[in-house]
Formats: structure tokens, C-alpha cells, sequence
């Protein structure tokens, strides 16, 4: 898993709420 993907998902999911 890269750290980068990880970053991107929380930040849709906090951009998502």
C-alpha cells in the first residue's frame, strides 16, 4: 500500500463529510 493512496483516500473521505 503506498502512503500516497492512503493520504488520497482519507482526503476524499474527509472532503466527503
Amino acid at each position: 500500500i503506498k502512503i500516497t493512496t492512503m493520504l488520497a483516500k482519507l482526503g476524499k473521505v474527509l472532503a466527503h463529510v
